[in-house]
């Protein structure tokens, strides 16, 4: 059922809360992405479907607040709306992607393999009693792995275990594929470094980008002495080379630096000086995000040979102290976010928890699609594709993703919003534009 007149939102927005279709949704800042949600959720609603049977995944839980919030006063407004919709609109899953893994993983918790009952260390918990038990984990190691050449120094050890640690999923994942011969290895990263720099790049060179290059390039300057003209001129070698040469990286590395300063003289050039400063301003910041990403200068070197030599002693720490560790966490008890990832996703490995969702869960929505991590994508996949039939919107925007020092990789939001959305549920993919932020 349509109901987009119970709230005002322009074309785009109603396209992308129609309920009949999945869609992936690119939506930049200010363009009414929680008014889009909310009409879709209700869409879902005043169609037929029960609160319970739509998930609703927000990036923070006042995200998810607000969304349960407009959509209960939506359903006040509505005569279509019946007692029932309201209560179970309470116990509906909205919420964050950890409170939907602890979800499951209280409804399963033989197949999740976590206690049955647990208390949830959010980040910064979790920081500490990681902290508190480290000087115990590195004093349970055997010492001859802190020795010799293949040994890690203890003060490296104890640098790195917090990284191990903190996704151990994705950690296994990782060490099991540094476990084939170095030759093999290096040839397959330096395939993947390749493809991840020539995306890197792509990403860099973007409409915008070339609009604001082919401004310098188009500059003509009626005075070869101005002072701002060798500048321009090393500006303007700098994108070439970052569009054309095999390797960008030193241009990249400049570009980032680059600044027009000087007195040169407004009446020298073909363009304003504010608007071509506001260009270089762009490219520039463009650059210094593009280098600190780093994947466009990225390279295997002597440092990454020399990490494989002692990727079985890596593998032995990692796997004595995660399962110390998840001792310790068992006794207390407790879980972190990543215990509740990687609890879901074991329990959803499983047939009859699939089938227990498919007959409860019809819809999932998806917000802030650009900040999940691989394994947050795996669960949602399967979630998403729990049947034929189900119904997802990706709600997310590239351009915002922020959060690639907590493990997110916009790359997941793009497999996902290509493979899942539109390939494997036939969705479309539709742009939220119109701004409404002054």
């Amino acid at each position: 059922m349509d109901t987009s007149a119970m709230l005002q939102l322009n074309e785009q927005q109603q396209a992308a809360a129609q309920a009949h279709r999945s869609a992936a949704v690119i939506s930049s800042a200010g363009t009414g992405k929680t008014a889009m949600l909310t009409q879709r959720y209700l869409n879902h609603v005043l169609g037929g479907l029960s609160p319970l049977q739509v998930v609703a995944v927000t990036f923070t839980e006042a995200a998810a607040h607000e969304l349960r919030g407009r959509v209960r006063a939506a359903l006040r407004h509505s005569p279509l709306t019946t007692p029932a919709a309201l209560a179970e609109l309470e116990l509906s899953p909205i919420g964050t992607i950890h409170s939907l893994c602890a979800r499951i993983c209280r409804e399963h918790p033989e197949e999740a393999e976590v206690p049955a009952s647990f208390q949830i260390l959010d980040q910064a918990a979790a920081a500490i009693f990681a902290a508190e038990q480290r000087e115990g984990l590195l004093a349970s190691l055997p010492h001859d792995l802190f020795l010799g050449e293949a040994g890690i120094p203890l003060g490296q050890a104890e640098r790195i275990l917090p990284h191990l640690l903190e996704a151990p999923h994705l950690t296994a994942e990782a060490l099991a594929v540094m476990a084939q011969p170095w030759n093999e290895l290096r040839e397959a990263w330096e395939e993947a470094a390749a493809t991840l720099r020539t995306a890197a790049r792509a990403r860099l060179c973007n409409d915008e980008w070339h609009h604001s290059a082919a401004l310098l390039r188009g500059l003509t300057c009626s005075d070869a002495s101005d002072a701002l003209y060798p500048q321009w001129q090393t500006i303007v070698a700098q994108l070439e080379a970052i569009e054309r040469a095999a390797d960008p990286g030193e241009a990249v590395a400049a570009l980032a630096e680059a600044r027009l300063s000087g007195g040169g003289k407004a009446a020298n050039w073909s363009a304003p000086p504010a608007e071509v400063r506001a260009a270089c301003k762009f490219l520039r910041d463009a650059a210094e995000k593009a280098r600190k990403d780093g994947l466009i200068d990225l390279r295997i070197g002597p440092d990454d040979e020399q990490l494989y030599a002692k990727v079985a002693t890596l593998r032995s720490i990692f796997e004595r102290a995660s399962a110390t560790m998840a001792g310790i966490k068992r006794r207390a008890g407790v879980l972190d976010f990543a215990d509740l990832e990687l609890g879901a996703l074991r329990a959803l490995e499983h047939e009859g928890v699939r089938e227990w969702y498919r007959q409860r869960w019809q819809v999932l929505l998806l917000d802030e699609a650009q900040d999940i991590n691989r394994t947050q994508a795996v669960i949602l996949e399967r979630l998403a594709t729990l049947a034929p039939d189900n119904l997802v919107c990706a709600v997310g925007d590239e351009k915002q993703a922020i959060y690639g020092f907590r493990g997110a990789d916009v790359e997941e939001f793009r497999r996902f919003r290509d493979e899942v959305v539109v390939g494997r549920l036939g969705g479309q993919v539709i742009d939220l534009d119109q701004t409404y932020r002054q």
